[in-house]
């Protein structure tokens, strides 16, 4: 199986038509292989970017092509916990055996309201992305603007995932922070600013900084952080 995210958890990249068909060529050569596109923050793109799954660029693999996604990112309800899938039909009809005995199902509340929202008119996506818009830009300047913080803005989702390798290891207080997960933790206790470190993520020397809150906050949590990187010394 090959999973695609795209825009992606945590980088906010978002994959161009012609990797993806490149990408697509590789399949090809071997029919084993099912592509899951996690489509999930598709929604949620800045700029000129679009968004394109495998199933856009290439249709003739749909017998081996499940597309994901949810309310949870688009519509603002991660605690719903409701989403979809779509696929070939024999995948689809295991899928629902092992959901039947494996998990209860979604409330037929939380159905009814979000079928609802799937008639909402694009007019309110604009908006909600014109939010995020600023707060992309908020978060991206900031970063930028810290010493030793190097960040390429997200084309898509609501993450920056900037690189602080520069700076390891250091010394903040009597404490040495050798990678990304002491940093967070320094930077939580001291600052009280909550991101998670890219080590889980395969990508030592990183920090994902989540912008799906206000501004406000945003300006806040950037504040801090530089006040935090400021004081840093060598380790």
């Amino acid at each position: 199986v090959l999973v695609l995210n795209s825009p992606a958890n945590p980088t906010g990249a978002v994959i161009e038509d012609r990797l993806l068909r490149d990408i697509a060529d590789v399949i090809r050569k071997f029919p084993g292989v099912t592509v899951i596109s996690d489509d999930i923050y598709e929604k949620m793109v800045y700029e000129d970017a679009v968004h394109l799954n495998m199933a856009n660029a290439a249709p003739d693999l749909s017998d081996r092509i499940l597309v994901v996604n949810g309310f949870s990112k688009a519509f603002g309800v991660p605690g719903w916990r409701l989403g979809w899938a779509a696929g070939p039909q024999t995948l689809i009809k295991a899928m629902i055996r092992i959901q039947d005995h494996s998990t209860s199902n979604p409330s037929s509340i939380a159905q009814y309201a979000l079928l609802e929202a799937l008639k909402v008119q694009s007019g309110w996506f604009a908006k909600v992305l014109a939010e995020y818009s600023m707060r992309r830009r908020t978060i991206v300047d900031g970063l930028q603007g810290i010493r030793g913080f190097r960040i390429s803005p997200p084309m898509g989702a609501f993450y920056a995932f900037a690189d602080i390798s520069g700076l390891l290891p250091c010394r903040a207080g009597s404490s040495v922070l050798r990678g990304s997960a002491d940093f967070a933790r320094a930077l939580l206790e001291e600052a009280l600013v909550a991101v998670i470190p890219g080590e889980p993520f395969g990508a030592e020397g990183y920090l994902r900084f989540s912008f799906a809150v206000p501004v406000e906050t945003i300006r806040k949590g950037i504040e801090r952080t530089a006040a935090f990187a400021a004081k840093l010394g060598k380790a």
